[in-house]
């Protein structure tokens, strides 16, 4: 019985340096793997962020564009209305009637 002790305790000997560096290169690996994986997921995550940040500004750009070509159709009916009624302009090919004022 001691014979085998002996024996494992000299194979643990030998063993132990070897089961130590792998270990040792495995935890090693797996660092650096995890660090790999950790800088990508943070990397993505920030140009994540910067293109829903460019989104956000570009639906506000056209927010911004749709009021004004609300305004300029706003702008271009007052205009059609102010050339036909004060200075009673027409536009080509369109006839004008004319009806007396009743008084």
């Amino acid at each position: 019985m001691r014979a085998w002790i002996t024996r494992i305790h000299q194979f643990a000997g030998r063993a132990f340096f070897p089961v130590l560096f792998g270990l040792l290169l495995i935890g090693s690996v797996s660092g650096v793997v995890a660090t790999k994986a950790h800088r990508e997921t943070r990397e993505l995550t920030e140009k994540l962020d910067r293109v829903l940040s460019d989104l956000n500004d570009t639906r506000k750009e056209n927010e911004r564009l749709l009021m004004l070509i609300q305004t300029i159709e706003e702008s271009d009916r007052l205009t059609e209305k102010v050339a036909r009624e004060d200075a009673h302009l027409v536009k080509p090919g369109e006839i004008v009637l004319i009806f007396p004022h009743q008084q």
